[in-house]
């Protein structure tokens, strides 16, 4: 059956009627329009790259499963490096870009929709990692490695495209590659045919498909009742077995180098957890036009329903209200939350550094550094935050600028992410947040407004409740009511609830999870007096109790109401606040240092960005910047704790070594005489020290927490001493409402994976702390007056500040 109507250069080839249902004569009219419409949504819900994932093991995540699946067809293809493939339904070129940077092919990537190739050309532009496009030229080159090039076309057009043509030669490939596009093309014996003219002759072209099949031997019934509406529903012709696909491509030549591999049960968990979750957006876009609609028909249509049909201002108001409501959740779910585009030179610099880290680690336990190391340490103010903590996230092996969280859902470090939302399938984020404020705030006018029509309806009911039934509306008249009732009663309550929230939030600068941050820290805080880390069994005497104050930390980016609005919504203008097609605030580009990148130092070079989304300003409460978030001292006592592990353990070793004579027996005496009487005596002079100012910290590797010798730890050797580390280990701490830091989308192996620190080396050991190798020091054994000292220093510290 030929097309009807041809508005797609592709479109001039016939669809056969063996591939098409009688419904969908301009099927890829259809699937181009689709996907231009919709390639922003899903690009939010499923990454860069638009395929299901191959799930080799178990708590791998969606984009590691994703990759997974490239890497399975790299696997099984043998595709030599540096190759030239050609990936038909590139999508928004995900697979193209890995391809290319990983693999280093020359990938041309084509897809029927516009609106795909210009979201892939501007991500492979914001990848940072090929330098610009040339004019004149749609070719990205990665340094070093493959390149990239888009290209608005019809797959069932390609052998045209690429046959040498007045005026253009043409071009072949080694590798014709397509991931989840086949099962869309209507004539694919056309498909197989073209790929086989494209590909370059020899016995190392190839062709990789990875598709969607149907079962063979399915009966008309179950071909009816399960294929067809997925057909439908996805805007596919007929389905094919793997066996046909196989007959096809063998009929266009080609010889099979791997027999079809069904890997349905390793993509399955793609759509267990997520697909629940992406079914969300379609509810509440059902949910709204049920409101909307169904309650005006509902008016129109029920003339016993006192005071009767919407009056014509009614009927505007509440239609505007209506339009301006799904002009915003469109927008909430559409707009990318952000992301965090490092210049290369930082960025390379910084991967260098920590490989050469996990090598030094992995090579000397204790973590002396080179001096090459030592020149790329970064600056106080760049990636390390007050604490001596370096932000860093390892999986997206970059560093975390402030308030940026990395979220398990989009994954990727989300600029002042506040949470992930399920009804948006989106990130509420710096660059989101003024569009999921509208959205609220157009959803509860909308829904009053609903009620407030509902509620007059209800009025009447009341008013007439003495008269026959006859006289008022039918009984599914009643139940419709009710329902819409009903319905927008719970959506106004929880929606009331979110925008009061968020208000609060956009009043005082602080997001949800920082809500949660600071109501753990009260938490601390509040705990510190009278608290024992050994209460619990598995501490030594609580974190503080070793001269290591808790020290109380102000939320640091309240800078003023009127400042925080302006900072969350952009612009200073009110009238653009709750204007629904206005914008919003943009992370701004990285600017390389200055000196141009070839000239930068080490150090310049690995110095944050700054503007919009890279820094926040703070309200200077706090003793320093870059205080926040405040470390949890359940985490940071866990080096003590190993230390006392250790301990134990040379305790135990000498329980289970027998003395040989009693000579031995009173020379262990003597010595353990000999540390009580040193560590009398240090009670009294290392105090002098608590109240100094704290040394600087430097990022190190330490994570088997190994610290190294006897003398090393006594300041022999090296000149090392006291090692502290932070741990900064996963956080089982909940809030009073038991939630936990992950129930906002956060990744939190991610988010507590920062590098530990320790004190930088003293030239000269300082005064001992309660917490030296010699033990520990309970505070019965100082004597009172020097407690009485102590209260009078910190009095008097307070009165100070």
């Amino acid at each position: 059956m030929a097309t009807t109507e041809v508005q797609h250069p592709g479109d001039q080839h016939e669809i056969p009627s063996y591939e098409a249902h009688a419904s969908v004569a301009t099927l890829k009219d259809r699937i181009k329009h689709h996907y231009d419409l919709a390639s922003d949504y899903y690009y939010s819900l499923w990454g860069q790259h638009i395929h299901h994932g191959f799930f080799r093991r178990d708590g791998e995540s969606k984009e590691e499963a994703q990759v997974n699946l490239i890497n399975y067809l790299l696997e099984i293809s043998r595709l030599p490096k540096e190759a030239r493939v050609l990936d038909v339904g590139c999508g928004i070129g995900g697979t193209s870009r890995f391809l290319a940077k990983e693999h280093g092919c020359a990938v041309t990537g084509i897809t029927i929709s516009g609106r795909q190739v210009e979201i892939a050309k501007r991500l492979t532009l914001e990848d940072k990692a090929a330098p610009p496009m040339r004019e004149g030229s749609d070719l990205l080159s990665y340094d070093g490695k493959g390149a990239v090039r888009f290209l608005e076309l019809d797959a069932e057009k390609m052998r045209e495209r690429f046959s040498p043509a007045e005026g253009r030669p043409g071009e072949t490939f080694d590798c014709v590659w397509i991931s989840e596009a086949l099962s869309h093309l209507p004539d694919k014996p056309l498909f197989f045919s073209s790929s086989f003219a494209v590909l370059a002759a020899g016995g190392s072209s190839r062709l990789v498909i990875a598709d969607w099949f149907k079962a063979p031997g399915l009966s008309a019934e179950q071909e009816a009742a399960d294929i067809q509406p997925i057909e439908d529903g996805m805007l596919l012709p007929k389905l094919c077995t793997a066996d046909d696909y196989v007959r096809m491509a063998e009929e266009a030549g080609f010889k099979t180098l791997q027999a079809p591999i069904d890997i349905s049960k390793d993509v399955a968990k793609t759509c267990t957890a997520p697909g629940l979750q992406r079914l969300l957006v379609p509810f509440v876009c059902a949910l709204i036009a049920f409101l909307a609609y169904g309650s005006q028909w509902l008016f129109a249509n029920a003339p016993d329903l006192a005071p009767g049909p919407l009056t014509r201002s009614e009927t505007y108001v509440f239609n505007g209200l209506v339009c301006c409501l799904w002009w915003t959740y469109y927008k909430a779910v559409t707009v990318d939350p952000g992301r965090y585009v490092f210049p290369p030179d930082l960025l390379s610099k910084l991967r260098n550094k920590d490989k050469s880290r996990d090598k030094g680690s992995s090579d000397n336990k204790d973590g002396d550094s080179d001096g090459e190391d030592a020149e790329l340490e970064p600056e106080p103010d760049s990636t390390v935050d007050a604490y001596g903590r370096r932000r860093w996230c390892r999986k997206c092996a970059a560093p975390k600028p402030p308030r940026a969280h990395h979220c398990k859902t989009c994954g990727r470090c989300v600029p002042r992410m506040d949470h992930h939302c399920p009804w948006t399938a989106n990130c509420v984020s710096l660059q989101s947040f003024p569009h999921f404020l509208r959205f609220l705030a157009y959803a509860n006018l909308s829904l009053w407004a609903l009620l407030y029509h509902v509620g007059r309806r209800f009025r009447g009911l009341w008013d007439a409740r003495h008269l026959p039934a006859y006289l008022g509306p039918s009984a599914p008249q009643l139940a419709l009511l009710t329902a819409v009732a009903l319905a927008g009663g719970c959506a106004a309550l929880a929606l009331g609830i979110l925008l009061a929230t968020t208000v609060k939030g956009w009043l005082f600068n602080i997001t949800m999870i920082e809500s949660w941050e600071l109501e753990r820290h009260e938490a601390v805080l509040e705990r510190l007096p009278g608290y024992r880390a050994d209460s619990d069994g598995d501490g030594d005497g609580g974190w503080w109790r070793g001269g290591q104050a808790v020290e109380p930390v102000e939320f640091p980016y309240d800078v003023g109401i009127f400042a925080n609005m302006v900072q969350a919504m952009g612009t200073r203008n009110v009238l653009l606040w709750f204007w629904p097609f206005a914008g919003g605030p943009a992370v701004a580009p990285a600017v390389v240092p200055a000196g141009g990148p070839g000239e930068a130092t080490p150090t310049t070079a690995m110095m944050m960005p700054t503007g919009t989304g890279w820094r926040y300003e703070e309200n200077g409460l706090n003793d320093r910047e870059g205080m926040w978030p405040p470390v949890d001292p359940d985490k940071v006592r866990n080096a003590r704790l190993w230390r006392r592990r250790q301990r134990e353990m040379a305790a135990e070793e000498a329980r289970q070594t027998s003395y040989r004579d009693p000579e031995e027996e009173r020379e262990a005496f003597r010595r353990r005489q000999e540390r009580d009487l040193m560590r009398w005596r240090g009670a009294r002079g290392r105090i002098l020290g608590e109240f100094e100012e704290v040394p600087e910290y430097e990022d190190e590797q330490d994570y088997d927490y190994d610290y190294g010798s006897e003398d090393r730890r006594r300041g022999a050797g090296g000149g090392r001493w006291g090692m502290v580390a932070l741990d900064e280990g996963k956080s089982g701490w909940v809030n009073a409402d038991g939630e936990k830091l992950g129930d906002y989308g956060v990744d939190e192996e991610a988010e507590f994976d920062d590098r530990p620190v320790v004190a930088r080396d003293s030239p000269s050991p300082p005064p001992m702390r309660a917490d030296s190798e010699h033990g520990d020091q309970d505070d019965e054994e100082v004597p009172l007056a020097e407690l009485i000292r102590r209260r009078k220093v910190l009095k008097k510290d307070g009165e100070d500040t």
